[in-house]
């Protein structure tokens, strides 16, 4: 990176990652984002990079980039995400909040320039999911994060959220600006407290959700279950391919079947992973792990992922928390922020 030292740790971490991809997968382009993209304080040293690939074979190479990825991580003490994305996705970018927000921090790292000429359209073009989407990404590093004590972890976290949420506040339809920049300061001034809970940042991510959902769902209700519920209807009529792809994608990955009744069904099961995420971040935040929360996860994500429920209220919640974030990748594809 400009200005840096040849022999600066992340240059030598970076120059391994890119070599490795540029060997072993068809990319077009690699591309770093995330915080060390824009040299910001966040979640300590992870690396995240999107792999443009000339194929549409995802499935194929998901599996491949996952194995780099986990190689690397040893590597470098840090965690390398790797996330594909077919160049024919490229022309299907009107609207993406993920594009916007990749071409104004991305940096090339290996290959051609592919995100200058991508047309992401105007803000008013941004459909609801593509907020729900960007929100559950930060909260998916939440919930990741559950049982960490550590003060200066909870401020990276608190940071990394206020960061994304600043972005977005500048890249929102007007009745998002003020509660995007609100929660953007709130996370700040969490960021800076001598002492955090992992509560602390979960409370006030629910309550951004909830803001949300009643700005662009029209959803009134205060009681969790039903705005999730209610939230994971949404998108309705065009769902049952992305549901197919979901099936594809865990069938070679890892030699799972997606129970038919969800695969046809008209509820996105990529809704199903963020309702879920939603639902198990709330119960979390009582002592009980609330048994309802968690049981209404359990039931909108069974057949689509293998977990056993516990007897025990804690250890249930745990093991669909887990699942969850192990087969996160295969629901949320990287366009889908």
């Amino acid at each position: 990176m400009a200005g840096s030292s040849l022999k600066d740790p992340q240059n030598l971490a970076l120059t391994e990652i890119t070599r490795e991809l540029a060997s072993r997968v068809p990319a077009l382009a690699v591309y770093l984002v995330g915080s060390r993209a824009t040299q910001s304080a966040s979640l300590a040293a992870d690396y995240d990079l999107i792999v443009v690939l000339r194929t549409i074979a995802v499935p194929i190479y998901l599996r491949r980039l996952k194995s780099i990825g986990a190689m690397l991580s040893e590597h470098s003490g840090s965690k390398v995400e790797m996330n594909p994305l077919p160049a024919f996705r490229l022309r299907r970018s009107r609207g993406s909040l993920f594009l916007m927000k990749a071409k104004e921090q991305a940096i090339l790292l290996y290959g051609k320039k592919v995100l200058e000429d991508v047309d992401t359209g105007g803000l008013q073009e941004i459909p609801a999911d593509g907020y729900f989407s960007f929100f559950s990404f930060l909260l998916k590093d939440v919930l990741e994060r559950w049982g960490t004590e550590d003060t200066a972890t909870l401020a990276a976290m608190a940071r990394k959220i206020a960061e994304g949420l600043t972005w977005l506040s500048r890249h929102s339809r007007n009745e998002l600006v003020v509660p995007t920049r609100t929660y953007a300061m709130e996370f700040s001034k969490i960021a800076a407290y001598t002492r955090i809970s992992w509560h602390d940042i979960t409370k006030r991510m629910i309550m951004l959700f909830r803001e949300l959902a009643g700005i662009l769902l029209g959803i009134g209700s205060s009681d969790l279950q039903t705005l999730a519920d209610v939230f994971m209807r949404t998108n309705a009529g065009k769902n049952v391919l992305k549901n197919l792809e979901y099936g594809v994608m865990l069938l070679l990955m890892r030699g799972e079947l997606v129970s038919l009744k969800r695969l046809f069904s008209r509820t996105l099961i990529q809704n199903r992973y963020r309702a879920g995420l939603i639902l198990l971040s709330g119960a979390a935040l009582t002592q009980t792990c609330s048994p309802r929360l968690t049981a209404r996860a359990y039931s909108i994500l069974e057949g689509c992922l293998k977990v056993s429920p516990s007897t025990a209220r804690t250890e249930s919640w745990e093991r669909l928390r887990q699942a969850v974030l192990d087969y996160w990748s295969f629901a949320q594809p990287v366009m889908g922020v």
